[in-house]
């Protein structure tokens, strides 16, 4: 019993650890280096994201920073500087422990 247990852990270790491998370099699709055009199209698909989220992270401790991430980062990408704030509004989805929408788009080719 021991032995089924220790193999299915480790199995669930190594599944895991091969997801986070793909979350790390799918990271890419929000950065400084990309196009006004790709940085609008993510303010946009993470706004989406943020306010699905929002019901269900609001309260939560980690809420208030990710929140004014949020903010600044809509602002930004309403003001001309859709890099700046696709970055902001991406850390402040990470902060609420998701993986951004960005990253999934990414993955998924």
């Amino acid at each position: 019993m021991l032995d089924r247990t220790r193999a299915v852990l480790t199995a669930s270790a190594m599944s895991l650890a091969i997801a986070s491998g793909f979350a790390v370099s799918a990271h890419a699709a929000v950065n400084a280096n990309m196009s006004k055009g790709d940085a609008q199209d993510a303010c946009t698909t993470l706004t989406k994201q943020f306010n699905f989220l929002e019901p269900t992270k609001k309260g939560l401790p980690y809420w208030k920073d990710a929140q004014s991430k949020f903010q600044a980062g809509k602002k930004a990408c309403d003001n001309g500087d859709p890099v700046k704030g696709a970055m902001a509004m991406d850390q402040s989805i990470r902060d609420m422990y998701v993986i951004p929408d960005t990253d999934r788009k990414n993955e998924n080719g």
